[in-house]
């Protein structure tokens, strides 16, 4: 999966589709040619369907643990962030933890019904064989039933992030 930045309105989603059709290796290797050589997500950021692909512009979104959070405020935070992911985007979460889930049934169910195109975190994903049955992009580094409720929150939405080297 290869995120595509926005610099015109709706821009990116024809290149998205177009590059979502392509073999990876021959986009990788027009990118290097282009001296755009950090293209490529961690190793350990692995999709738990590896026969979805998607492509599209990159809505980025940044988040931290908040141990002692109330639950109400990690859901509330949570579920801003899903009712504003663009449509025909691919979300990239910064969780910054390691211990987390930061996807599961209902957030795919949601985000693939408002139309968002995939999900990639460096955080961790919970209940995988629903979200592969929908057929919903996601792209994690680990399995865990252990969610965000309680203690953890969304910083911030829309604003420029890495993931490994890719920006």
């Amino acid at each position: 999966m290869f995120g595509v930045k926005r610099t015109m309105a709706g821009s990116g989603t024809l290149l998205g589709d177009r590059l979502g059709k392509c073999y990876s290796g021959a986009v990788y290797d027009t990118l290097r040619e282009r001296g755009i050589f950090n293209s490529v997500l961690p190793r350990d950021i692995r999709p738990i369907d590896d026969s979805l692909v998607r492509a599209g512009p990159v809505f980025p979104v940044k988040s931290s643990p908040k141990p002692g959070l109330e639950d109400d405020a990690s859901l509330m935070s949570w579920t801003g962030f899903l009712s504003v992911a663009p449509r025909n985007h691919v979300v990239v979460a910064d969780g910054g933890t390691e211990s987390l889930a930061l996807m599961g049934e209902l957030s795919a169910e949601t985000l693939q019904g408002g139309g968002v195109k995939g999900y990639v975190t460096n955080g961790g994903c919970h209940d995988c064989a629903f979200i592969r049955s929908i057929g919903f992009p996601v792209f994690s580094r680990f399995f865990t039933p252990r969610d965000v409720v309680g203690t953890w929150s969304v910083a911030s939405h829309d604003c420029i992030r890495s993931v490994g080297p890719v920006r």
